[in-house]
């Protein structure tokens, strides 16, 4: 398996309103997403295909030092090329390989493609007390993966899009 890094940043607000639980999802606990009123959440939210949960997002990348041997070949372990924040890997018995990731609070998709053992046990979000999954993002570079972590949030409401077939 590969070896993750996670960069941990979280705030008391943040750890107060994370609302995660043993279940994943249960997803309505915690903060409201920024863009509830937003038509392409209240669509989501109506599709009885898509499933919703909070998830601990975490990066991963290629270059730079504490990454593996498979991402710094951009190789996810499905076999798939890596594509720099597009890419996420998870824990494959919670969501889908090939399911699109999608988070309306900071308008993004991404693609389940790739897993990891700290991904799997939940590593990220039980150091901070939670038993969110954790959705691992991919970027090529180091600078970019830390710089996109720290402007974005660490624990987010997803719509799972999963593959047909």
């Amino acid at each position: 398996m590969k070896k993750t890094c996670y960069i941990v940043l979280m705030t008391a607000l943040a750890l107060i309103n994370v609302g995660c639980s043993s279940n994943p999802q249960n997803a309505d606990k915690g903060p409201s997403s920024a863009v509830a009123g937003n038509s392409r959440t209240s669509a989501l939210d109506n599709d009885p295909s898509v499933k919703k949960m909070k998830v601990r997002l975490t990066v991963y990348w290629a270059n730079g030092k504490g990454t593996d041997r498979w991402s710094r070949k951009m190789q996810s372990s499905t076999g798939e090329q890596l594509v720099s924040s597009k890419s996420a890997a998870v824990d494959p018995k919670v969501i889908t390989y090939g399911s699109k990731i999608i988070v309306p609070e900071i308008g993004h998709e991404f693609v389940a493609m790739d897993t990891g053992s700290a991904v799997i046990s939940r590593k990220a979000s039980r150091r901070d007390g939670n038993r969110c999954p954790v959705v691992d993002i991919f970027f090529k570079d180091k600078n970019e993966a830390l710089k996109w972590a720290s402007n974005n949030p660490s624990y987010v409401t997803v719509y799972i899009n999963t593959p047909e077939g």
